[in-house]
């Protein structure tokens, strides 16, 4: 006779029973012994072994899986993944693609709380017509901010840049000197430090690129304009 039905005939009344068998199923769900959990905000999909640790309410993912937060729209696949429902995750050789577009990334940490995605390590950016690369990025999802630092660069258009903050809203970007953009016969340079060139998108397929910044879109990402 299987242990737990012994155990219900034998040894305990109804009720008992009853929360027993309760309790084993919810220790069964937490343990990650089913392919995937929905939770109220993430749908998780592990591609092996799921630990979750009772003491931290943790879950590890050591060989990865994909993640999808319902509430910000967010879709993650990884080779490692840490979570912690409504509080963060965190994931290496991550790939998240988003309203900012597509983005990869050697190390990646998801802030639920604070709406911030940072990435370091081979950080790649696809959004519209824009392919960026950058040692580092932060993401801010509630005012809709792209802030790309450190050897930022983009071959359409031709730009090497220190930072590179990108406003979602309008779609409109700031290069931060010292940097170089080059349109053709075009090119413009700028050796000294903090100074901006706006870039905007014209007729979804290419960009301009001016001096003059709009005081709107600076007023936007002043906050984010000043280095940490």
């Amino acid at each position: 006779m299987p242990l737990l039905r012994y155990l219900a005939a034998e040894s305990l009344p109804g009720l008992l029973w009853e929360k027993l068998l309760k309790t084993c199923l919810a220790l069964l769900l937490m343990l990650g012994w089913v392919s995937a959990q929905s939770f109220a905000a993430l749908t998780v999909t592990p591609l092996g072994e799921q630990n979750f640790d009772l003491s931290t309410g943790i879950t590890t993912l050591p060989e990865g899986g994909e993640v999808i937060d319902k509430e910000t729209g967010l879709e993650l696949s990884a080779g490692f993944i840490r979570y912690e429902e409504g509080g963060f995750i965190e994931a290496e050789s991550a790939q998240v693609v988003g309203e900012f577009g597509a983005l990869s990334a050697s190390t990646l940490f998801v802030d639920a709380k604070a709406q911030r995605i940072s990435a370091s390590g081979g950080v790649e950016l696809s959004y519209n017509d824009l392919a960026l690369a950058s040692d580092a990025l932060e993401i801010y999802l509630e005012p809709d901010v792209v802030v790309l630092e450190g050897s930022v660069t983009s071959e359409t258009p031709d730009f090497d840049s220190e930072r590179v903050l990108i406003y979602l809203k309008t779609e409109q970007a700031l290069l931060v000197s010292p940097y170089i953009y080059v349109n053709g016969p075009l090119s413009l340079r700028q050796a000294g430090a903090d100074k901006l060139l706006q870039i905007t998108p014209q007729n979804g397929t290419s960009y301009s690129a001016s001096s003059t910044v709009d005081e709107a879109l600076v007023g936007a990402l002043a906050p984010y304009l000043e280095r940490p």
